[in-house]
């Protein structure tokens, strides 16, 4: 939630800063504690004009400085200075490479480095031999001012090095926004926040803290056999698996003296923090090293081979027998037999020893029509569609989606049940783990009702181990340590939970995670929405087989590893498949980090590259450089709503007739089919080449702190320029602050340089040498541009806008307006001669075959009928015209929401429900943020919408909260009667926080471009909220 601060209030920097550091003063009141009378020494400072003591005020008053303060702090006199500015801060960049322990993070340093490192290109500075600068940082400019240069001449140059040297400095910004630029000091974004909490000796970290990476499950790959044939259980390199192998041979289950072994090595494993190993109690999480989750502990070995032989601890040598029992029923237990015996396959084989590839393909196929042929436009409730052709009858837009959702998704099938899947990893548990472990029948049960939780959770949900642990029963785990007397000393009662929690996390991390991994391909699916779906991995390899041998026959060819060349830039992406209402689409990770080593034949020694989005991100800031200079690039695209916004606005402001009614609109919408495998290479190149027009370019970067839901949020920028613009960080930090308020800039110094050669080399590669694996192999795309890439959607509004430009020039006249969301185009029109035109040129692609642009007739729709080109037509009492999600009233340009896209879903399936810790917080925040979702200004301008309009978006948007709200307070299964207050008080602060958002928006800079009007007003909002909160539902059963 944002700070309770007023909006325009200063201190809300000052709050921010005192996340990071314990004291933050203005640069008078620091300089007044360690300056024996300072205030005494401006007033008695003659010397200086008038405009000097303005700016000298002004330094003192707004900037600020963020430190810890020393046991010792010092104590200056002030005194005339010897030094010059520049010499002072060589002298404190000094200081700061002395005290270096690592690599240098100090803003004062950055673009400097010491000379008499090897290798040595900076230039010498004048100031002080030993340093050299080797990049421009204006921070340095910024510190040698007059201002400050007066400051010196005042002070002296011992408290000037102090405080350059040991304290962060904040120069404020010229705009009234309360924003900040760090001058000095370690760069806030790397720093960790303070807390109030003294450090406990040896302390662990909460089970409230530790949360289970359940991602881990999510699109395993399947081990196959010779045979191809998938292995179901446990991965091979599961230690359980690993630790009676000896140089590839299997050792003896009877073997005691290797199982004595064993054991010992796999207690490693499960209670690392005994043996002083890495583990989830101690470890230091950092949101820049593996996204700030815990990593995955399924291979020790390295870990263990440097630590060197050590002892058991005595604690543990009587949970040794169990372990090795552990061993002994995992050797003996058939996990394919089981699963073969409780998850029955969905793919009937026994009838040919073939599958038939045609019928998958039918069924699993995006593009299949077996669902559309005999059903009817009639056979939709609700909906006004009609067909202007008699061989088209597929619905589109809103009815399209709920006659989907209707019918069963035909992938489903081939899924287990949730209640299968608990039946295998149950008995799995049952036969392998000893009942020993769980101690008692009751604790056993309750581990059961934790792997039923955690199989049933939607995707983005989380458990914790605090969770984990609950409601078992200490007493009853004997391995813990036996006692005659059943009170436990505190010490020994700590030890005891601590074993208890590392073998619960080892059990659900290690053991439960890999087994669902490796039986199960888990996916979420797009008909569903946050629901998981489990298929068995023979299963999901079978149905995969016909699918991607067609997408590999048609869209990519096959390489050989060794064709990969050393010199090129870009990895290899990773493609999965994504169950879709209609079948499967195939999602290509360009995000991943490739392993080129594991491609056997592979030329390439180099263990991991960066992900094709890292590599390709300095191209999409150069492509973003070149879109801002030059819109028209573009075309009719819009990438978001304020485009939307923007351009419904302009052209109903165009149309407006001068009694204020609107002449009569057509409408016009259309799929590309295909969008990105249609793009021609050589075509996008040659626009690209076209499109680039500097010689060289370069990357800034640097980094935004401000708060967001009540806690400080670190975001990490980048924008290209030319390479010839140095402009000081200073002047391009001011231009930011126009439209934002309470940040805190931090300026990397040390930019990228690409030139215009190397950007076209690297976006040809890109687009006509993209690898990626599928299953073991390895393709290149022939056709198309990849998808997922970071600049897929840019390249293709930069294509899609030539084709506009040299193709649909008629849409640009008055009267016209096209729009383009990626491949999804909206014509509006006075003309409808115009209208037939647009319909024409683009069904009929050998116009423009050089753009390989082909229209989805099945999913165009429009407002008139046109007896050349086969359409859905709307019916003529419709109002409302369906596009990407919203829905446009034909008669006033109006916007909704189109929530009949939702009919026949659940509203539970798109939720994600949190359990950890603080949930009524985390219920608070996303509610908040929910209310705000929809608070477009684009939905509430009276200029663009009708009040009636206006109010129907405010209903429906809180009625959409209110059912959120009721099935997320369902899902944490509590007894509401007892939390009455808190769910109201909720539901107060988000109508509330609706109506400030909706106000913010309409006095934003965009609205007030757009002369939007705010016609609403606190009361009718007020009354809207309440009446459709979830307390009208009585949160009783079956208002779903």
């Amino acid at each position: 939630m944002p700070s309770e601060t007023t909006p325009n209030s200063p201190s809300v920097a000052h709050d921010l800063l005192y996340k990071f550091y314990p004291h933050v003063d203005t640069l008078l009141e620091y300089f007044s504690t360690i300056i024996e009378g300072f205030c005494v020494t401006i007033e008695k400072s003659p010397d200086y004009s008038e405009e000097t003591r303005h700016d000298l005020n002004h330094l003192l008053r707004s900037t600020l400085v963020g430190y810890h303060k020393p046991l010792d702090p010092p104590q200056f006199r002030p005194m005339a200075a010897e030094m010059s500015q520049e010499e002072v801060i060589d002298r404190a960049q000094a200081i700061i490479f002395r005290s270096l322990r690592g690599k240098c993070s100090n803003v004062l340093c950055f673009g400097y480095r010491q000379a008499e490192q090897r290798n040595e290109f900076g230039k010498i500075g004048a100031h002080n031999g030993a340093i050299a600068n080797f990049f421009t940082n204006t921070m340095v400019t910024a510190l040698q001012s007059p201002a400050w240069r007066s400051l010196l001449q005042m002070i002296g140059e011992q408290p000037m090095i102090y405080i350059l040297s040991q304290t962060s400095i904040f120069l404020a910004l010229p705009s009234d926004n309360d924003c900040f630029v760090q001058a000095t000091g370690t760069i806030i974004t790397d720093l960790e926040q303070i807390t109030n909490k003294q450090p406990e000796k040896a302390s662990l970290r909460s089970p409230a803290d530790i949360n289970l990476v359940r991602t881990r499950m999510f699109y395993g790959l399947p081990r196959l056999t010779s045979n191809s044939r998938a292995q179901l259980g446990l991965p091979h390199g599961n230690v359980l698996n690993r630790v009676l192998d000896r140089g590839g041979k299997s050792v003896s289950s009877d073997d005691t003296r290797a199982i004595e072994e064993a054991a010992r090595h796999v207690a490693k494993y499960m209670f690392p923090l005994q043996f002083g190993l890495h583990n989830v109690f101690t470890c230091t999480l950092h949101y820049w090293e593996n996204g700030g989750r815990f990593r995955d502990y399924g291979d020790r070995e390295a870990e263990i081979k440097d630590r060197g032989s050590c002892k058991t601890p005595k604690r543990l040598k009587h949970i040794l027998p169990l372990i090795q029992s552990l061993i002994r029923r995992h050797r003996r237990f058939n996990y394919q037999r089981v699963c073969l015996a409780i998850c029955r396959s969905r793919v009937d084989v026994s009838t040919s020893s073939e599958l038939d590839q045609s019928k998958i393909l039918e069924l699993m196929s995006e593009y299949s029509h077996s669902i559309t042929t005999n059903c009817m436009i009639s056979q939709i409730p609700d909906k006004s569609y009609q067909i202007s052709h008699p061989s088209l009858v597929l619905p589109h837009g809103a009815s399209e989606a709920a006659l989907e959702v209707k019918l069963k998704p035909r992938f489903v099938e081939f899924a287990c049940s949730h209640h299968e899947v608990l039946r295998y990893i149950n008995t799995v548990v049952d036969e392998v783990i000893p009942h020993a472990f769980w101690g008692s029948n009751a604790n056993r049960r309750i581990i059961h009702e934790h792997i039923e939780t955690i199989i049933t959770q939607r995707r983005f949900e989380t458990v914790t181990l605090h969770q984990l642990i609950q409601r078992l029963r200490l007493a009853d785990f004997e391995w813990l340590g036996q006692t005659s007397d059943r009170r436990v000393c505190q010490s020994d009662a700590l030890k005891r939970t601590q074993l208890l929690w590392e073998f619960i996390y080892w059990f659900f991390d290690s053991f439960l995670t890999p087994l669902v991994k490796s039986t199960f391909y888990v996916t979420e699916t797009s008909a569903l929405q946050h629901q998981l779906l489990y298929f068995r991995h023979d299963d999901w390899h079978r149905l995969c087989i016909p699918l991607l041998d067609k997408l590999s026959g048609e869209t990519f060819e096959r390489i050989d590893p060794s064709e990969l060349d050393y010199s090129r830039k870009l990895g290899v992406s990773h493609v999965r498949l994504l169950p879709k209402e209609t079948g499967v689409r195939p999602i290509v990770n360009l995000g991943r980090k490739a392993k080129l080593r594991s491609f056997k034949g592979s030329n390439l020694d180099k263990p991991m590259q960066s992900s094709v989005n890292q590599v390709l991100n300095a191209a999409f800031h150069i492509l973003n450089y070149e879109k801002s200079q030059k819109p028209e690039l573009l075309g009719a695209s819009v990438f978001g709503v304020n485009d939307i916004y923007r351009k419904l606005t302009t052209f109903k402001a165009s149309l407006r007739r001068p009694n204020g009614k609107m002449p009569k609109l057509y409408f016009v919408k259309l799929d590309v089919r295909a969008c990105f495998d249609s793009i021609d290479q050589g075509k996008l190149l040659e626009i690209l080449r076209d499109t680039l027009t500097q010689k060289g370019y370069m990357v800034r970067k640097f980094s935004q702190l401000q708060f967001s839901t009540g806690q400080p949020r670190r975001t990490f920028r980048k924008r290209a320029v030319p390479d010839w613009d140095h402009t000081h960080f200073m002047t391009y930090a001011t231009k930011l602050a126009a439209c934002l308020r309470h940040v805190i800039f931090a300026d990397q110094v040390v930019y990228g340089f690409d030139y215009l050669e190397d950007v076209l080399d690297l976006l040809e590669e890109h687009i006509t040498d993209n690898i990626v694996r599928i299953g073991t192999e390895l393709y290149r795309q022939v056709v198309g541009i990849p998808q997922g890439s970071v600049l897929s959607t840019l390249l293709c509004a930069i294509f899609y806008g030539d084709l506009e430009r040299t193709k649909l020039g008629f849409t640009r006249d008055e009267g016209n307006l096209l729009l383009r969301f990626v491949d999804d185009y909206l014509f509006i029109t006075t003309d409808i001669t115009a209208a037939r035109k647009f319909l024409n040129i683009m069904h009929e692609g050998t116009r423009h075959p050089e753009y390989g642009c082909i229209v989805a007739e099945e999913k165009t729709l429009t407002n008139f009928v046109d007896v050349e080109v086969p359409t859905l037509v709307l019916a003529p009492d419709t109002d409302y015209f369906p596009w990407c999600g919203r829905v446009i009233n034909m008669k006033e340009l109006s916007v909704q929401w189109d929530y009949s896209r939702y009919s026949g879903r659940h509203v539970a399936h798109g939720l994600t429900v949190d359990y950890g810790r603080q949930p009524g917080m985390k219920f608070k925040t996303r509610f908040l943020q929910m209310a705000r979702q929809h608070c477009h200004a684009m939905y509430f301008d009276s200029a663009l919408t009708s009040l009636s309009n206006l109010y129907v978006n405010v209903a429906q948007n809180f009625f959409w909260i209110a059912m959120k709200m009721y099935n997320y307070v369902r899902e944490w299964n509590i007894e509401v009667d007892q939390h009455v207050a808190f769910i109201s008080n909720i539901i107060t602060q988000s109508v509330r926080y609706a109506f400030t958002s909706m106000r913010s928006r309409m006095n934003g800079a965009l609205a007030r471009d757009m002369g939007a009007k705010c016609e609403f007003d606190s009361s009718s909002i007020q009354w809207f909220g309440q009446h459709h909160s979830p307390t009208d539902l009585k949160l009783t059963p079956g208002c779903s």
